[in-house]
């Protein structure tokens, strides 16, 4: 059955297309992990990878890269695929599509499937195989799509035989004489390329080995056979004989395998322990210099070219690997923790929670220089957070090695870095298993600069939150559920206020706020009060905790937003505040609170929210209506020197202009001020200016709506012409806050677009 398909030109359904490489959200800078290669293409002589954070072109001749990502227009970070035909690139997308990209004018059109965009959960287009430009295999999260571009004509084939499971994920399809080879988990689907019945699973022969997952599927002829190879997870490489129509085994029958090209003249293979090569008929262990290989191709100039899961690209020549520059940017793609030091404004950062990251990194940036600290300068993997003392010193809390402290004088060269573990003996933090594991899962500097610690210890019950008066310590201090009555040594996030309280979230006993006055290594005025259900909390596991400029505490749990009041006689109140968060129950992850007293709230599916001083909602980003690389927000750190808010996502890390942008003002713009708009009453209004006189500009909402048109009929002192919008539709009423695009004609006759923010009060 042939279906209709929709193709869509996407910049919010107001410009015919997408400039890649004009900045999309003018207001928000990226850091997108572009080390995570996950396809890649040649196209005249440049490389393309498809990566985790975006994609970046790299040119061997000029050994530069350009980079791609969300806040240059793309629908997504994460790019699953990529295909190149004799015009265009093809980027299939987690979740945001396909999309159709022309490498020489950057600009690129969305093509939309109307079965799967009426639905919720968008497919994931995890491989492409291009026949011509206009004819496509689409090989996704639930089947295979074959598509003319041209024709707009539609087939998708989602019953792939009886012995796979409708609706399958596709990990690869290629197009391979005249049938099509379908890579799925449950095994190998094969079909005539020419049969018009494809929907129906009785046209599609089903072959299995064992119970392989299969992840590539490759033609290669070279001087001893023309074979269809087949890349798996653990069963290492097989082929379809033809003759005897079945898969066999080759040489390799073990390992994960998930790109076969061909280059040197013979068949070489990525996996994640290196690569691979066939020699006359056997295949072999070739080079192990970067495990973790996912993508290989033979490119024009002779070398073979590797994408890798965390090193990004490489060069192998035939005499082996070659130096080529670094993509540069954070390895990572997840950031947890931010610390900003107070005498240098640099910025410092993990990528690891609960030792859950095998790979995870201390990273420093300071003026566009990233800086990464791994176990070569003594850095454990298993680092979950990081501050600095008064002292110079870096204390890195670990989730099961314990506590340490880092030095380092000749920053950014890392030659004298210097880590030193605090309590190396075990006698004031400790063990949680045994003699071998110790968490201390967060930390915290205190306005006198203590250092605050959490033991996050479960089996005993003499530990809990401790401090130390700096390092080398003098002085250090242990709050306890045994000696201190606090809810729990679970503690899984920490602050300090500047009212004397320490303030303990538990895993799943609530909140506990320890009174310790000026001075915590004295017990002799602790008072200690535990906060649960019963007071109004919304949740028992506490995810985040921060005071704001009144002293007010306001707490993050799985279930939403609380905010603690102090009454006199050391008396607390909870307050529900999840209706500042659009009403939702939703789970918070960070809080920060900036010099204005706005509170930023981080939250794990809603993106991030602005609460003013007054306490009320301000503001909602999510990837939608920003340039936000992911609404699940991990972390949060306002710089209050430059007004940048840093938010760390799952897919990468962004630098947001708090206050808005200011460009430098030129003939070839448009400008509008104030930006963003705040509609305040009946005689708000913005000012666009720079127009050419009697011009039109018109005014569109997010979705593509017209809501107003201005003729700029008013001259400026400067002999440009401006006019005013007052913040109404057509039908004169007041418009709803979010982002507006605007389109006008510039003094020099230069057709303008760009966007506005609204907030309506």
């Amino acid at each position: 059955m042939k279906r209709l398909l929709l193709l869509m030109i996407s910049l919010t359904a107001v410009l015919s297309t997408v400039n890649a490489g004009a900045v999309e959200y003018p207001d928000w800078q990226g850091f997108p992990p572009m080390y995570t290669i996950q396809d890649m293409v040649e196209f005249n002589g440049t490389l393309f990878c498809a990566c985790k954070g975006g994609l970046f072109r790299y040119n061997p001749q000029t050994r530069e890269y350009t980079l791609y990502y969300k806040n240059h227009g793309l629908l997504s970070n994460d790019i699953l695929a990529v295909a190149a035909t004799l015009n265009y690139l093809y980027l299939g997308f987690t979740n945001a599509g396909l999309v159709r990209f022309d490498p020489v004018t950057e600009q690129y059109e969305q093509i939309l499937f109307p079965e799967y965009t009426a639905n919720r959960n968008k497919i994931n287009v995890t491989k492409i195989f291009a026949m011509n430009d206009s004819v496509l295999y689409i090989g996704h999260s639930k089947g295979v799509d074959k598509i003319n571009v041209y024709t707009k004509e539609l087939r998708t084939f989602s019953k792939l035989g009886k012995y796979i499971s409708e609706n399958s994920p596709v990990s690869d399809v290629k197009v391979i004489k005249g049938k099509i080879y379908v890579c799925t988990e449950f095994g190998l689907a094969v079909a005539d390329e020419s049969n018009p019945d494809l929907e129906f699973y009785g046209n599609w022969k089903n072959y299995t080995y064992g119970s392989s997952r299969f992840n590539c599927i490759e033609r290669v002829v070279d001087e001893y056979d023309d074979t269809i190879w087949i890349g798996t997870t653990g069963d290492g490489i097989l082929f379809f004989n033809e003759d005897i129509n079945a898969i066999q085994p080759s040489g390799i029958t073990s390992g994960n395998f998930y790109s076969i090209t061909k280059a040197f003249d013979t068949p070489c293979a990525a996996s994640n322990n290196g690569l691979y090569k066939k020699f006359i008929r056997s295949w072999y262990s070739y080079d192990a210099t970067y495990l973790g290989l996912k993508s290989i191709v033979f490119g024009s100039d002779g070398n073979l070219w590797v994408g890798t899961s965390q090193a990004g690209l490489k060069c192998y020549t035939s005499d082996g690997y070659t130096e080529i520059p670094s993509v540069g940017g954070p390895r990572n793609s997840t950031f947890y923790n931010f610390y900003l030091s107070d005498n240098d404004n640099v910025l410092w950062t993990t990528t690891s929670r609960k030792g859950e990251n095998y790979d995870a990194l201390v990273l420093r940036y300071d003026n566009v220089i990233w800086t990464e600290y791994r176990e070569e300068e003594g850095i454990l993997h298993t680092t979950v957070d990081i501050t600095g003392d008064n002292n110079g010193n870096y204390w890195l809390p670990s989730w099961g090695k314990g506590l340490y402290v880092m030095t380092d004088i000749g920053i950014p060269d890392k030659s004298t870095v210097h880590v030193e573990k605090v309590d190396p003996a075990g006698d004031i933090i400790k063990y949680t298993i045994g003699k071998n594991f110790i968490v201390c899962s967060d930390l915290v500097k205190d306005k006198y600069g203590n250092i605050w610690v959490a033991n996050h210890q479960a089996q005993e019950t003499n530990s809990g939150a401790v401090v130390f008066d700096g390092y080398p310590f003098t002085k250090h201090q242990t709050y306890s559920p045994d000696e201190d009555g606090i809810a729990s040594a679970e503690i899984m996030c920490m602050d300090a206020d500047n009212d004397g309280w320490i303030w303990l979230g538990t895993y799943q006993s609530g909140l506990t706020g320890v009174y310790v006055g000026d001075d915590p290594f004295d017990k002799f005025d602790t008072y200690t009060v535990n906060l649960n259900l019963d007071n109004g909390l919304l949740g028992m596991l506490i995810t985040t905790i921060n005071h704001d400029l009144y002293g007010d505490i306001w707490v993050g749990t799985k279930g939403g937003l609380n905010r603690i009041k102090k009454l006199p006689d050391k008396r607390l109140k909870v307050e529900d505040l999840s209706t500042l968060l659009e009403g939702g129950s939703v789970e918070v992850t960070s809080i920060e609170v900036d010099k204005y007293d706005n509170k930023w709230i981080g939250t794990s599916v809603g993106g991030l929210f602005k609460i003013d001083a007054k306490n009320e909602a301000a503001g909602h980003y999510t990837t939608q209506n920003s340039g936000l690389f992911s609404d699940m927000i991990l972390s949060l750190k306002y710089d209050n020197t430059h007004d940048v808010l840093w938010v760390g996502t799952d897919t990468g890390l962004n630098k947001f202009y708090a206050l808005g942008t200011t460009p430098e003002k030129s003939d070839t713009e448009i400008h509008v001020f104030p930006n963003p708009f705040e509609i305040w009453g009946t005689n708000s209004f913005v000012t666009f200016t720079n127009l050419k006189l009697m011009s039109n500009i018109r005014i569109y909402s997010f979705n593509g709506e017209l809501v107003d048109e201005l003729v700029a009929d008013q001259s400026g002192n400067s002999g440009s012409a401006y006019t005013l919008w007052y913040g109404k539709n057509f039908k004169d009423e007041t418009v709803g806050s979010g982002i507006y695009f605007f389109t006008g004609i510039t003094t020099n006759g230069r057709l303008f677009k760009d966007k506005m923010a609204v907030i309506r009060r």
